[in-house]
């Protein structure tokens, strides 16, 4: 990191809710960034979403219920086939924007991914975010036009292959 204000990132990970949430802080421990990822094969159920309801409803508001209800529909008819970890949500604190803070989250969370094999999926809201994701390998796959400037699109980085080592005589 090149600012002297951030201290450390740590990762908490729960095989009950099939997820990992990696946060950085500052040097006086406000939380600066966040990035919530679903576990390969956590997608979650009709039931699981009907539950979590009232939730929903508290931090979006009924105004906003449709089109979020769009926008996850939308989001899970592109989702992998395959196994594949899945960015939920990734934030900085905008205090703190353009200091490498979302690439250390990414970088973190992908290294780990990257030693499993397995691939990531996530969709890019924004110009930025989209140009952000393609450095660390992640190739369009749909445009999903929820909004008149084509975005969010799927986006997603293949499984790491594996690496074998011969021994030549």
């Amino acid at each position: 990191m090149t600012s002297s204000s951030i201290t450390g990132l740590t990762s908490t990970s729960s095989s009950a809710i099939n997820s990992a949430i990696d946060i950085t802080w500052d040097t006086v421990g406000h939380v600066i960034g966040v990035a919530a990822w679903e576990a390969p094969g956590a997608m979650t159920s009709s039931f699981g979403r009907l539950r979590h309801l009232p939730m929903y409803l508290r931090a979006i508001g009924l105004r906003n219920l449709p089109a979020t209800m769009l926008a996850s529909r939308v989001y899970g008819e592109h989702r992998p086939q395959t196994l594949h970890w899945y960015l939920a949500d990734i934030a900085v604190d905008p205090r703190f924007a353009g200091r490498g803070i979302g690439s250390e989250l990414l970088q973190h969370r992908l290294g780990s991914i990257d030693e499993e094999h397995v691939a990531a999926h996530l969709e890019a809201t924004t110009p930025g975010s989209r140009r952000l994701y393609k450095r660390f390998g992640f190739t369009d796959q749909a445009r999903l036009g929820l909004v008149a400037n084509g975005y969010p699109y799927a986006m997603y980085r293949p499984a790491t292959q594996p690496t074998i080592s011969a021994t030549v005589q």
